[in-house]
C-alpha cells in the first residue's frame, strides 16, 4: 500500500519552485515592480494650485515618469492658469539636487526629457521629430543669460538684436519662444521633470486662452532648445522654463534648412524604460556609454574644427596675396578655397548626423 503525505509533497513542491521564483525576482528584466507609470488627472478632479497627488497621478521616482504625452480629460481648455495634471512626492526621489542655476549637465538632462515628450506628441501628429543638438542647446543657454541681463521676469523676449545674437552667431534662426515657471528652492531633477511634464501637457492640451500659440510653436519648429532660467530676484518665478524654437533660415531670399545642429542622441526613454524593467545593469551601462559618446563627439568636432581652420588660414593668406597683387589666378584660388571650406562644412554636418544615428543605435541595442 502506497501512502501519500500531502504536507511532504507540498513542501517538496515549494523547494522545487523556490529557485525558479528567486530567478524571476532577481532577473534584471523582471517587471515585478511596486510602481506604475503615472497618468494625467482629469482637469475637473484637481486644483490647479496644488496639483494632483492622487494615486496613479503622483510621481515619486524616475520610473513612474511618462515618456510619451497623454491627453488629460479637459473640461475647460480656455482656463487661463495651467493645471498640474501630475503630482510629485519625494518619498523615492534619488535624483540630484539643483542648487541655484542648474549645471550644464543638469540642463542637458532636463532638455533631453522635454524634447522626448514633445517628439512623442509630434509623432502622433504625423510630424517629424524636433532636432536636438549641442548647438541649439548652447544657444538657448546663452539666451537664458541674455534674459537675466534684461531682467526678463516671466516675460517674452522682443527678438531684438541682442536677443537674436546667441542664435545668429551659430547660424540658427530663432523663430519662437514658449515660457512658463515653477517656484521651488533647491528642486531635484525629478521635481523639475514633473514640472516640465505638467507645463508641456498644459501647453499642448489646455492652451485655448493663448489661442493654441504654445502648441503651434511646438508643431512648427524645426529644432528646439530647453533650459531653466534661474533668478533669485524673481520671487514666485524662481525657475522659468524657456523653450526656444528654431526654424528654417532665409539668406538672400533663399530658404536654407537648419541641418548643422551638432545633433546628439536622446537618452531619457532608454533610461526610464530600463528602470521600469528593474534592469539597473542596463541603466548603469547607459550612464557609462553617455560619457563615452560625449567624448567621441567632442573628439570628432575638435578634429573637424582643426580641418576648417586650416582652410580658413589658407584663405586668409590667399586674400592677402590678392590684395598685394590682384591676378585672375589668385582670385580663382580664393574662390576655390571658399568653395572647399563650405563643401567640408557640409561633409562634417553629415558625419555628425551619422555619428548621432550610430550612437542612438548603440543605446537601443544595449541589454
Amino acid at each position: 500500500m502506497v501512502t501519500h503525505n500531502k504536507f511532504l509533497s507540498t513542501k517538496i513542491g515549494y523547494r522545487l519552485l523556490w529557485p525558479i521564483l528567486l530567478l524571476i525576482m532577481l532577473s534584471p528584466q523582471s517587471v515585478l515592480a511596486d510602481y506604475k507609470v503615472a497618468t494625467p488627472a482629469a482637469q475637473n478632479d484637481i486644483s490647479y494650485t496644488t496639483g494632483s497627488h492622487a494615486s496613479g497621478h503622483k510621481i515619486t521616482r524616475l520610473a513612474e515618469l511618462p515618456i510619451t504625452l497623454t491627453s488629460p480629460k479637459i473640461t475647460n481648455k480656455n482656463q487661463a492658469k495651467y493645471y498640474d495634471y501630475y503630482g510629485y512626492e519625494n518619498t523615492n526621489d534619488d535624483t540630484s539636487v539643483i542648487y541655484g542655476a542648474p549645471t550644464k549637465q543638469q540642463q542637458m538632462i532636463l532638455a533631453d526629457y522635454a524634447i522626448t515628450l514633445i517628439n512623442s506628441y509630434r509623432i502622433k501628429k504625423g510630424l517629424s521629430k524636433l532636432v536636438f543638438g549641442t548647438k541649439i542647446e548652447d544657444a538657448t543657454l546663452a539666451e537664458v543669460k541674455v534674459r537675466n541681463t534684461e531682467q526678463k521676469n516671466f516675460e517674452h523676449i522682443s527678438f531684438n538684436r541682442r536677443e537674436l545674437a546667441p542664435f545668429n552667431v551659430r547660424s540658427l534662426y530663432l523663430s519662437s519662444e514658449n515660457l512658463d515657471y515653477f517656484n521651488m528652492n533647491k528642486p531635484t531633477i525629478l521635481y523639475a521633470k514633473v514640472q516640465i511634464l505638467n507645463i508641456i501637457t498644459a501647453m499642448i492640451y489646455q492652451d485655448g486662452y493663448e489661442k493654441d500659440g504654445h502648441r503651434l510653436n511646438f508643431e512648427k519648429s524645426v529644432g528646439m532648445g530647453v533650459a531653466l532660467q534661474y533668478n533669485p530676484n524673481f520671487g514666485d518665478h524662481l525657475y522659468q522654463v524657456v523653450f526656444e524654437g528654431v526654424g528654417a533660415m532665409s539668406v538672400s531670399g533663399q530658404v536654407i534648412a537648419n541641418k548643422n545642429f551638432n545633433t546628439i542622441p536622446l537618452y531619457t526613454a532608454s533610461e526610464i524604460l530600463a528602470l521600469r524593467r528593474n534592469n539597473h545593469t542596463k541603466y548603469k551601462k547607459i550612464k557609462i556609454i553617455k560619457k563615452k559618446q560625449a567624448a567621441a563627439r567632442q573628439a570628432l568636432r575638435k578634429k573637424q574644427k582643426l580641418a576648417l581652420n586650416k582652410i580658413k588660414k589658407q584663405y586668409q593668406i590667399a586674400q592677402k596675396s590678392y590684395l598685394k597683387k590682384p591676378t585672375r589666378q589668385r582670385l580663382a584660388s580664393i574662390k576655390k578655397l571658399k568653395k572647399k571650406y563650405y563643401a567640408l562644412k557640409v561633409k562634417q554636418q553629415i558625419a555628425n548626423y551619422q555619428l548621432m544615428k550610430k550612437q542612438q543605435k548603440q543605446i537601443t541595442a544595449l541589454k
